[in-house]
């Protein structure tokens, strides 16, 4: 939020899944860079997200963990979770809202 007011019409609220692209060499977390430009904030929205599972219920006892905002601009944000690499390996999916000003 960017303390100024906008007219009524102009807030706006995108969302999305995506898949984790990376994983950190040091194993201790995953990470996605995930492209919001296509939301048309003129200030930077907020976001939240959390890790999802779309596979097999098999994997369904591993934990997840919290989701950390990092790098938030009009357009793009970095996501990170703490844990193994079972988010990549079993079909982990981040699903964010970002919620802005598009006028």
């Amino acid at each position: 939020y960017d303390g100024t007011s906008h007219p009524a019409p102009c807030a706006t609220i995108c969302t999305d899944i995506t898949p984790i692209l990376r994983w950190n060499d040091n194993k201790l977390y995953s990470s996605a860079v995930v492209n919001i430009g296509g939301c048309h904030f003129v200030a930077r929205p907020t976001v939240t997200a959390t890790l999802i599972y779309t596979e097999s219920v098999k994997y369904l006892n591993e934990r997840a963990s919290g989701v950390y905002i990092y790098f938030l601009s009009r357009s793009i944000f970095y996501a990170y979770a703490k844990g193994n690499d079972s988010y990549k390996r079993h079909s982990w999916r981040l699903m964010w809202t970002a919620t802005g000003f598009n006028c």
